[in-house]
């Protein structure tokens, strides 16, 4: 009568044929560790001093972990919300200059600073010029509401979904208009990296 096997010894044939490649599971090990830095870094860039923590790693795996720590860094260049992302963009920038040697980053790196400062003015001029198109339909319907509750109304535009419509719609706009020059930061920091610039002396804004 042939033995029945355990539910661990099935389990034991099905994986002894599979072999775990150790050097590829060292190398994702020290790029999740890069990564980790260069985040850390980006939260508080005094506390880490990253050109020294990327020496550390080995040296066969000092340009894997710059690459990890870029793609940080890429990840990062985004539309800011308020006036405190200038700062973080400051600590990005000294990062991608200890990252990427291209003596064209400070240039790119001072125009992303300027799209970001101007991205913020738009938008609140945005919001502003919105509030002031919309202004007479709104009023319309604060005297229509007043008529209707025998009281004086007055409406904050947010609360009213007609024009949270009308200002996302403008947002989308202008943001996609951003995004594009982004786009194009990100890819032309991704070329001075990698050692080619295809996009030669292509600016992120006009």
């Amino acid at each position: 009568m042939a033995r029945i096997k355990s539910a661990l010894e099935l389990a034991m044939e099905k994986t002894e044929n599979v072999k775990v490649d150790k050097e590829a599971l060292k190398a994702q090990t020290l790029k999740q560790e890069a990564k980790k830095i260069a985040s850390l870094y980006l939260n508080d860039p005094e506390a880490v001093d990253l050109e020294q923590k990327l020496k550390d790693f080995p040296k066969d795996q000092q340009g894997p972990a710059h690459e990890a720590v870029n793609e940080v860094f890429l990840a990062n260049i985004a539309l800011p919300a308020s006036e405190a992302a200038l700062g973080r963009l400051a600590a990005l920038t000294k990062g991608v200059g200890i990252v990427c040697k291209d003596r064209r980053v400070p240039a790119l790196m001072e125009q992303l600073a300027g799209l970001y400062k101007q991205y913020l003015e738009d938008l609140k001029n945005l919001e502003a010029a919105c509030r002031k198109q919309y202004g007479p339909k709104l009023k319309q319907k604060e005297e229509a509401l007043s008529k209707r509750m025998g009281q004086q109304v007055h409406m904050d535009p947010m609360q009213d979904p007609e024009f949270v419509s009308f200002f996302q719609n403008n947002l989308n706009r202008l943001r996609d208009q951003y995004e594009t020059a982004l786009a194009q930061a990100r890819e032309q920091l991704q070329s001075f990296f990698s050692g080619s610039s295809p996009l030669g002396g292509l600016k992120i804004f006009k």
